[in-house]
C-alpha cells in the first residue's frame, strides 16, 4: 500500500498530472483544519513533555497572530489562513531560543518577529552574519534547491548534498553554509538530500524573493541547462546530447559574469557539477565543429571567391540595369504625359513618371504640370457609361441624377442614367441604346426626353423603359429637328428646336416648338430661322420660355442697342419684353445674365428686364452657367491654356468660390454642375473624356485681392488700383484705406504694424489696420537720388525701414521717425541690394561682379565673395536669398542663374540658362523664375531645369510669389495658391485618382519598368 499526502494548495498541481488523476479520485481522505483545542494542544503539550512553561496569554497571542476564528463550540474547526501552521511552528521554534529560564514568554515571541515574519527574521539573522564570499554561496544554494516555471509559482526542489555542495570550488565552504540554514530549519537534511524545509520560505524571505525576480530569465536558462545535463549525464554523456547553436550561446550568454571574469566564473557557483561539465563540453564540442567547418569552407574558398564574384559582377550589374530601366522608363512616362491629350490619362502617366523615379526632370515636370492643372480634383470617377467617351453629359439641378450618352462598340450610341449620385450607392441603368440624338434631363431629374431612332421623340419617366411618341398639330418633320431640348420646370412642357442643317429640304423653315407632355401636342411653333448660337429655356412658371442670341463679335456702341433676346407667353406666341444680346438664360428661368464691356456681370430679372444686382470686376467675357442655372463661372486666361484659375458666383447666396479647371480636348465650353458640400466648399462636376470630374472650390472673400502683396504676418495686402494705393484685409476682402498719390515704392513693415512709401523727398508712414497716415520722414540731402526714384527701400527687421539712396544706405524707426545713426556708405551705388533673412542688421549687397555681406549696425563688411561676373543690373528680381539667409541665386547678364553659400562664399552652382527674372527659392534645392507664361524651377542639386505653363493671361506676368512652402498666383480672379512639395502632388493626385493605372495606360509603360502600381 502506499499513501500520498498531498498539501491542499497543491492539489490542483497534481490533478493536472494524469498518472495521478485516478489515485487523487479513489475515496482521497480530506484532513481539515485543526480546532482550536487541538491548536493549544499542539502548542502546549510538546513544551509539557520537555519540561517547559508557557506564560499566560502567549497561547491567546499566537492564536490571535495565526488569525484563528474560532466556530461554536470549542471543538468546532477553526477558520485560519492555508498554510500559516508551518509560520506557527517556526514562531515556536525562536521563542524556545528567546526563552527565559524553562519560561516561554511573549516578549520572547515578540523578538522572533511573530508568525509572520519569525522565518524572514531567522533568515535575515544568519545571511547577516555570512561574509561575502559566503553569502553568494548562499545565494547559490537557495536558487539551485528551487525550480522555477515560466507560467507557475517556483516550488521547493530536492538535490542530493553531495551534488549540491560538491560542485563549489570550495565544497567545505558550500556545506558550512547549508549547516547554518539547516540549524535554523530552514533547509532539511534527510539522509543524503536536501531541500527547503517549507514552501512558505519561498514567499515570506525578501530577500530570497529578490533573488528570483531580479533575473527570471536567468534561473530558467540555469534550469534548462540542469535538466539538459542530467539526460546528457544519463544518457552515457553522448556528443548527440550536448547545446549547441542558439541553444549553446543563451546558455553561455548567462553564464558569462557581468564583471567581465571568464564563462565559468558564475556557473561555478549557480550550476551543479553536471550542469558546469555538461556546458564546458558543449563549448569544446562547438568549437572543434567550428575548426572542422571552417577548414571546409576554406578547402572551397577559391571556388566560392571566383563564384561570388562573377555572382556581384551580375547583381550590380541587374540592379543598375533596373534602375536604368526605372530612369528610363520615368523618362518615358513624362514624356507621354506632356503629349497625351486625355487629361486623366495624362494624369496617371505623370505619376507613375514619379513612382518609378522621381528623379528626373520629366517626372517632375510632368507632376507639377498635373498639380496645377488638376489639383482642384477631389476625385475622379473613372470609364463612366462603360468605358467608352462621352458624347453627351448633363445632370439634374441637384447633381443627384445624371443623363449620359456614350459610344458603343459598334459605333451606335447609348443612353445610360444614374441616380443616387449624391448618396453612397449611386445605380446606372440604360435606357436606349442604337441611334441616340440630343437630350435633356429635368430639374428634379425624374423625367429625361431624348430622341431616339428614326428621330422619333422619346419620353422617360423612371421605372419602366422609355415610351416614343409623335406630338399632335405639328407643321414641321420633327424627327429631323431636335437638335436641342429642354424640359420646363414643372415637367410638363418640352422645348426644342433645331440648328439649319444643308441636308434639309431648304423650303423647309427651322423650326421651334412647345410640346405639351401631357396632351402630347404642340402648343406653339416658330418658323423663322434662328441665327448660330441661339438658346432658349423655360420661365420660372413654365407659362413663359426666353430665348437669346449671341452677342455680336464687333461690339456696337450706338444707342439704342437692340435687344434680340426675347421672353415668349407660349400660349399666345407674345413677346413680352426684349433681352439684351449675350444673355445666359438660366435654368431656373427666373433671370438672364450678362457680361458688359467692363467686365460687369449684370443679373437681370426676366419678369422685369430690370438688373436685379451686379458683380464687378468679373472675368469676362465668356461667362458660363452651370446645368442648375444657380452658379455662374468665369477664368482667367484662354482655352488654349493647360488650366485655367476659375471663379463660381453663387447667384442666389452671392459667395464666391475658386477653383483650377483642368483643359478638357474637345471641349471648348465649360459645361458642369455644381452644389454645395457638408463643409461648405462647392463640388463642380464636370466630364472629362471617358470620366467625370469633381472639383473642390473653397469660398473666398466676394471682394477678392487683385495682386495684392501680403505684409509679412498674412493679415492685409496692399495694391495698386490706378493712381490708389489700398489696404486690404485678406480675412474678407474689405478695403481698409486707400491713398492716392505716385509712390515710388511702398512695403510692409517686418511686423506689419506700418506701411512705408517713398513719395517724393519724403518717406510716408502709415499704420495698419486702417491705412492712418503716422507722419513723414524728410529724406536728407545725401538721399537726393531718391527723389527721382533711384531708391530701394527695405523692411529689415520688426519697425525699422531702410531706404537706399545712391551710394548710401539710410535706416529709421518707423514706429518714432528717428534716424539709426549715420548713413552706410557703399562707395558706389549698388545694383542689387537685399536683407539678409535671420541674420540681424545685415544686407547683402552686389557691385558689378562683387557680393558683400555687410553688417550696417556696425557698419562693416562681413564677407567678400567675387562672382566671376557682372550681375544682369537694374531689377529686384536680379538676386533671391533663400528664407534662411544661407544661399543666394544671382541672375547673369546672360540670362542664367547661379547659387552660392553665403555662409562659406563658395559657388554651389550654375549659371545655368534659366528663362525670365528670379522668383524665390523654392522647397529644396531649387529657385524658381518667372518668364510668362510659364514658371521654371531649377534643381541645383539634381541638376535639371523643369518649365510649365502658368496662364497666357497677361495679368499674371510679375504676379509670382513664394510664400514659405508655397507658390502664390495672383489672378484678376483672385490669388490663388500650390505647394511646392512634390509628395504632396503626387499624394493628392493620388487620393483624387482613387485606382492604379488602367491595362491601356500600363500599355504606354516599358516592361519592367514598374515593379508594382503607383496609388494601388
Amino acid at each position: 500500500m502506499v499513501v500520498l499526502g498531498v498539501r491542499a494548495d497543491l492539489y490542483e498541481q497534481l490533478s493536472s498530472r494524469p498518472q495521478l488523476r485516478p489515485a487523487l479520485e479513489d475515496a482521497p481522505l480530506i484532513v481539515g483544519p485543526l480546532s482550536a483545542t487541538q491548536l493549544r494542544e499542539a502548542i502546549v503539550n510538546p513544551a509539557l513533555d520537555v519540561g517547559l512553561e508557557l506564560e499566560n496569554g502567549l497561547v491567546d497571542v499566537l492564536l490571535g497572530d495565526l488569525g484563528v476564528v474560532a466556530g461554536p463550540g470549542t471543538d468546532a474547526p477553526v477558520r485560519y489562513e492555508a498554510g500559516r501552521l508551518p509560520f506557527l511552528a517556526h514562531a515556536l521554534r525562536g521563542t524556545w531560543r528567546e526563552r527565559h529560564g524553562s519560561t516561554m514568554t511573549v516578549e520572547g515571541y515578540r523578538k522572533t518577529g511573530g508568525i509572520r515574519h519569525a522565518i524572514a527574521t531567522t533568515a535575515d539573522k544568519i545571511f547577516a552574519g555570512l561574509n561575502k564570499r559566503d553569502r553568494l554561496l548562499a545565494k547559490a544554494v537557495f536558487l539551485r534547491l528551487i525550480k522555477v516555471s515560466g507560467d507557475s509559482d517556483p516550488t521547493r526542489r530536492r538535490l542530493p548534498q553531495a551534488e549540491l555542495t560538491g560542485s563549489f570550488a570550495q565544497p567545505p565552504a558550500a556545506t558550512a553554509v547549508m549547516n547554518a540554514f539547516v540549524d535554523a530549519r530552514l533547509l532539511t537534511r534527510q539522509q543524503d538530500t536536501v531541500q527547503i524545509t517549507h514552501d512558505v520560505l519561498l514567499h515570506s524571505w525578501p530577500e530570497l524573493e529578490q533573488w528570483l525576480e531580479e533575473d527570471p530569465t536567468g534561473h530558467l536558462t540555469r534550469q534548462e541547462v540542469e535538466e539538459a545535463a542530467t539526460a546528457w549525464d544519463r544518457g552515457g554523456r553522448e556528443p548527440s546530447r550536448l547545446y549547441r547553436g542558439d541553444a549553446l550561446r543563451t546558455a553561455l550568454e548567462w553564464a558569462t559574469d557581468t564583471a567581465g571574469e571568464r564563462p565559468e566564473a558564475r556557473y561555478r557557483f549557480e550550476l551543479s557539477s553536471t550542469g558546469a561539465q555538461f556546458l564546458d563540453a558543449s563549448r569544446r564540442h562547438e568549437q572543434r565543429t567550428r575548426k572542422i567547418r571552417r577548414a571546409t569552407v576554406v578547402s572551397l574558398a577559391l571556388l566560392v571567391v571566383i563564384a561570388s564574384i562573377a555572382g556581384l559582377l551580375a547583381w550590380r550589374t541587374s540592379v543598375a540595369n533596373e534602375r536604368q530601366l526605372h530612369t528610363q522608363g520615368s523618362h518615358m512616362l513624362g514624356r507621354a504625359s506632356r503629349d497625351e491629350a486625355e487629361p486623366v490619362r495624362s494624369l496617371q502617366l505623370a505619376l507613375a513618371a514619379w513612382h518609378n523615379d522621381n528623379g528626373t526632370q520629366e517626372a517632375y515636370e510632368a507632376l507639377f504640370r498635373q498639380y496645377l492643372a488638376m489639383g482642384s480634383v477631389d476625385h475622379i470617377d473613372h470609364d463612366v457609361a462603360g468605358g467608352t467617351k462621352l458624347p453627351g453629359w448633363t445632370f439634374s439641378a441637384d447633381g443627384g441624377t445624371a443623363a449620359m450618352a456614350s459610344r458603343t462598340a459598334g459605333g451606335g450610341t447609348r443612353l445610360v442614367v444614374q441616380t443616387g449620385l449624391l448618396g453612397p450607392a449611386p445605380s446606372s441603368r440604360t435606357i436606349a441604346e442604337g441611334s441616340v440624338g440630343s437630350f435633356a434631363i429635368s430639374r428634379d431629374g425624374k423625367t429625361i426626353a431624348f430622341v431616339g431612332p428614326s428621330g422619333s421623340l422619346n419620353l422617360w419617366t423612371g421605372g419602366g423603359d422609355p415610351r416614343p411618341f409623335t406630338p399632335a398639330g405639328a407643321t414641321a418633320p420633327y424627327r429631323t429637328m431636335a437638335d436641342s431640348l429642354r424640359i420646363s420646370p414643372d415637367n410638363r412642357y418640352l422645348l426644342l428646336w433645331a440648328r439649319p442643317r444643308a441636308e434639309l429640304n431648304p423650303k423647309w423653315p427651322t423650326p421651334l416648338a412647345v410640346v405639351d407632355l401631357t396632351a402630347r401636342r404642340v402648343v406653339y411653333e416658330r418658323h423663322d430661322d434662328l441665327p448660330p448660337g441661339f438658346d432658349a429655356t423655360f420661365g420660372a412658371g413654365s407659362d413663359t420660355f426666353v430665348e437669346v442670341a449671341p452677342a455680336p463679335s464687333t461690339p456696337v456702341f450706338t444707342e439704342p442697342q437692340p435687344l434680340p433676346g426675347a421672353v415668349i407667353r407660349i400660349a399666345t406666341g407674345e413677346k413680352i419684353r426684349g433681352l439684351p444680346a449675350g444673355a445666359l438664360p438660366a435654368e431656373n428661368g427666373a433671370t438672364v445674365v450678362t457680361c458688359d464691356l467692363h467686365g460687369t456681370v449684370h443679373v437681370v430679372a426676366v419678369a422685369t428686364g430690370a438688373d436685379k444686382y451686379v458683380i464687378p470686376s468679373f472675368p469676362c467675357p465668356d461667362p458660363v452657367l452651370d446645368r442648375s442655372g444657380r452658379y455662374l463661372f468665369g477664368f482667367d486666361g484662354s482655352t488654349a491654356d493647360p488650366y485655367r484659375a476659375g471663379i463660381a458666383v453663387d447667384l442666389v447666396t452671392r459667395k464666391h468660390y475658386l477653383f483650377r479647371a483642368p483643359a478638357i480636348p474637345e471641349q471648348t465650353a465649360f459645361v458642369a454642375t455644381a452644389a454645395p458640400d457638408h463643409n461648405g466648399d462647392l463640388l463642380i462636376r464636370r466630364q472629362a473624356g471617358k470620366s467625370v470630374l469633381t472639383l473642390r472650390a473653397p469660398e473666398v472673400p466676394d471682394s477678392t485681392v487683385d495682386g495684392g502683396r501680403p505684409d509679412p504676418t498674412g493679415r492685409y495686402a496692399l495694391r495698386a488700383a490706378g493712381e490708389r494705393h489700398e489696404l486690404v484685409d485678406l480675412a474678407d476682402g474689405a478695403v481698409l484705406g486707400a491713398h492716392s498719390g505716385d509712390f515710388t515704392s511702398a512695403a510692409f513693415t517686418a511686423d506689419g504694424n506700418h506701411v512705408v512709401a517713398v513719395r517724393g523727398a519724403e518717406i510716408a508712414v502709415f499704420d495698419t489696420p486702417y491705412f492712418t497716415p503716422r507722419r513723414t520722414i524728410r529724406l536728407p540731402a545725401a538721399a537726393s537720388p531718391c527723389v527721382s526714384g533711384e531708391s530701394t527701400l527695405l523692411t529689415p527687421q520688426d519697425r525699422e525701414l531702410a531706404l537706399v539712396c545712391g551710394p548710401f544706405l539710410h535706416r529709421w524707426d518707423a514706429g518714432t521717425g528717428a534716424a539709426l545713426g549715420e548713413p552706410v556708405p557703399f562707395g558706389t551705388k549698388p545694383d542689387v541690394v537685399l536683407v539678409r533673412p535671420g541674420h540681424p542688421h545685415e544686407v547683402v549687397t552686389v557691385q558689378a561682379d562683387v557680393l558683400r555681406i555687410r553688417d550696417v549696425e556696425r557698419r562693416l563688411v562681413v564677407k567678400t565673395v567675387p562672382l566671376g561676373f557682372a550681375v544682369a543690373e537694374g531689377t529686384s528680381s536680379s538676386a533671391v536669398i533663400d528664407t534662411a539667409g544661407a544661399k543666394i541665386a544671382i541672375l547673369s547678364p546672360e540670362g542664367g542663374p547661379a547659387v552660392w553659400d553665403l555662409e562659406s562664399g563658395a559657388r554651389i552652382a550654375g549659371p545655368v540658362p534659366v528663362p525670365g527674372h528670379l522668383v524665390a527659392f523654392g522647397r529644396g534645392d531649387t529657385v524658381l523664375a518667372e518668364g510668362w507664361p510659364d514658371v521654371t524651377a531649377w534643381d541645383f542639386a539634381r541638376g535639371f531645369v523643369s518649365t510649365v505653363r502658368i496662364t497666357s493671361d497677361p495679368s499674371v506676368a510679375g504676379s509670382l510669389r513664394v510664400e514659405g512652402d508655397t507658390l502664390v498666383v495672383d489672378t484678376r480672379t483672385a490669388p490663388f495658391a500650390v505647394t511646392l512639395n512634390p509628395d504632396t502632388w503626387f499624394a493628392e493626385l493620388c487620393r483624387a485618382v482613387g485606382r492604379p493605372l488602367a491595362a491601356e495606360e500600363i500599355t504606354k509603360v516599358s516592361p519592367g519598368a514598374l515593379t508594382d502600381l503607383p496609388c494601388a
